[in-house]
């Protein structure tokens, strides 16, 4: 049996979005796209995952099991069928306008056919009653192995039993080597044609459509992309034509210019138009709506390279972008306009991007800024400093080419504003404004972790004079590893502690801050003499090394009172951890709340979790560990 890391669970899920398009976050992640992946790896006998991907990114059969198997398949024949009654009546609609041309049908996301051919056997049973008419019905699907199936046409009896009577006459049984199955008639066969097609990138050459189903698809794809989805599809509908969706598709409130028939079926809204100039000002309406939903952002950078490889970047996700080749220009643009994002450059001539950044936010400006910037330590303070000065993250350039994916993950993870509901409720969790510092045992040691918007909250809670009392501190910060150690000594700058170099089984001392500086994970122990530091090049965690997670876990292996703090962050790395600390330890842990973080996702997994003691802002946390001190008067006294 194959086993996959959490990293690689990871870097299939990416895959499975760059490929296919689709979300594979929170609610809409399958586990059997993880499965599929590995009855692949086990029918070839490969044991590497990088080794199976290598083989399947190149073009040919193995490619097309890829496909098929990072696609979810969920078909049958005349599934939800309140919409195949719709359906009739359309066609006998269209058959009354005496249209000179065919009914066009298609299924946009067909699978292996049985959607396509249950509305063929409709379209079928009416030609033969109704001279003249006629129809032409499209299947397509992003998974080339279920097109091939589609094509074939051949289905296992236990199918036909869900084929309404009136159309199982259409349907040819098959005898002697083919029993057990069946197919549909040549003349349905004949009229059906079935090709490799992406709901994201669809192709302008279809002509227009009487019917267009999208069922049960749109459930596995971001609410962005989904109205993007629907109102291309919406270019391809006939002016009388339905859009089909999935019951559980089904729009909350229509959207303009969509008309509701019930059952998930849309059309267009009535409207009338007599004149081209009518035409192009609601085409001008559409496509300002559509821009209205999407996000813009503004790239500040004198290299025009750097400038187009974002731009490319952003319009991946359908941004609308605008370039700046210098401050002043930014300005102008700014003050006409609003955005989403700034994506700033440090090096800039005659204003460079930290002093344009301080500028900006003094005139209280709020879109939030990434830092692009090379990867060389003599640059880390630079950076450093422009975070501290109201940046929201940074990107190293060379990632824009290596890792694309994950930047535009981080860059709209932080713009999101909502967060899922959890059965959980996160309100649950009390506020450090609620604690009573009388009843908390002062800590051996104090565990930090953090992400996107980490360097700032880390530099603000860590800012202050501590002395030879304060506990010893472990940070794990994920950062770019050039940047780690000039990170790691900026921090004991700021704090007053002294950096220790981490080196196995080094007795913690107070008064010491000590950091990964480099491609592997740090944690506490205990033995008789005392804290002991664990550095370890164990497996990435969720992609991570150092990890939280390994932060946490191995100290909740010992009986060691702990403070733990969980920051900022995107991902959830931190948060089980955290609940190992929780069940096994005497530790008190902190999650960051909401309002305070750039990315409130590694905190709030934690309280969703139940893991964290108390919730609260970067302020609190300074104010609370600034007491440790008197706290351990307090417990001497006690």
């Amino acid at each position: 049996m194959i086993k996959f890391t959490d990293a690689e669970v990871e870097k299939i899920y990416q895959l499975t979005e760059q490929l296919t398009g689709t979300c594979q976050s929170g609610r809409y992640r399958r586990e059997i796209l993880v499965s599929n992946i590995e009855r692949r790896m086990r029918a070839l006998s490969i044991p590497s995952l990088d080794e199976y991907i290598e083989l399947a990114s190149r073009p040919g059969k193995e490619h097309q099991e890829l496909l098929s198997s990072l696609t979810i398949h969920t078909t049958s024949w005349f599934r939800e069928e309140p919409h195949y009654a719709i359906l009739l009546k359309k066609i006998e609609e269209f058959y009354k306008a005496k249209h000179p041309r065919p009914f066009r049908l298609w299924s946009s996301a067909c699978s292996t056919g049985e959607e396509v051919y249950s509305s063929a056997l409709i379209l079928e049973k009416f030609r033969l009653s109704h001279p003249g008419f006629e129809y032409e019905v499209r299947g397509s699907d992003i998974d080339p192995v279920s097109v091939r199936a589609a094509e074939r046409a051949i289905y296992y009896r236990e199918g036909f039993a869900s084929i309404p009577l009136p159309y199982q006459g259409l349907v040819l049984m098959g005898s002697g080597k083919t029993s057990g199955l069946f197919t549909l008639d040549p003349e349905i066969r004949k009229r059906t044609r079935f090709y490799c097609g992406n709901l994201t990138a669809l192709d302008p050459s279809i002509e227009k459509q009487d019917w267009i189903f999208c069922r049960n698809v749109l459930i596995y794809f971001e609410e962005k992309k989904v109205v993007e989805i629907t109102h291309n599809l919406f270019q391809y509908l006939s002016p009388q034509g339905i859009l089909c969706l999935g019951h559980s598709e089904a729009f909350n409130q229509v959207p303009s210019g969509f008309h509701a028939f019930g059952k998930a079926c849309y059309g267009h809204a009535p409207k009338v138009i007599t004149t081209k100039k009518d035409q192009s000002l609601v085409e001008s309406k559409v496509q300002a709506q559509i821009e209205s939903s999407m996000k813009r952002v503004l790239i500040i950078d004198d290299s025009a390279i750097v400038r187009r490889v974002l731009r490319k970047l952003f319009e991946r996700r359908k941004w609308i972008v605008t370039e700046s080749a210098n401050a002043m220009e930014a300005d102008q643009m700014i003050a006409s306009q609003g955005f989403e994002l700034i994506t700033l450059d440090l090096h800039m001539e005659p204003i460079d991007g930290a002093m344009w950044l301080r500028a900006y936010r003094e005139k209280r400006g709020k879109a939030p800024v990434v830092i692009v910037s090379d990867a060389d330590p003599k640059e880390a303070q630079e950076v450093f400093g422009a975070l501290e000065s109201g940046a929201q993250d940074y990107i190293i350039k060379t990632a824009l080419n290596q890792a694309p994916e994950e930047f535009l993950d981080r860059v709209e993870g932080f713009l999101k504003t909502k967060v899922e509901d959890r059965v959980t409720k996160l309100s649950a969790v009390p506020s450090i404004m609620h604690v009573d510092l009388k009843e908390l045992k002062a800590p051996e040691v104090i565990l930090i972790g953090a992400s996107t918007g980490g360097p700032e909250a880390l530099s603000h809670l860590l800012g202050q004079s501590f002395n030879a009392q304060t506990p010893p501190i472990l940070v794990v910060q994920h950062i770019n590893e050039s940047f780690a150690k000039p990170f790691a000594e900026r921090l004991a700058t700021v704090s007053g502690l002294k950096l220790m170099e981490p080196v196995e089984g080094e007795v913690l001392e107070p008064g010491r801050i000590y950091l990964s500086f480099g491609n592997y994970h740090i944690s506490v122990k205990k033995d008789s003499i005392g804290l002991r530091l664990v550095k370890s090049d164990a497996e990435k965690i969720l992609g991570h090394r150092p990890s939280v997670d390994f932060l946490f876990r191995e100290a909740s292996k010992f009986k060691i009172n702990a403070w733990a703090f969980l920051l900022t962050g995107m991902g959830k790395d931190g948060a089980a951890g955290m609940m190992e600390l929780k069940q096994r330890t005497g530790s008190i842990n902190f999650a960051q709340e909401e309002s305070s973080c750039v990315v409130f996702g590694m905190p709030k997994e934690a309280l969703g979790l139940g893991a964290a003691h108390f919730q609260g802002n970067i302020e609190q946390f300074k104010a609370l560990l600034l007491k440790i001190p008197t706290l351990q008067g307090i417990a001497k006294a006690a």
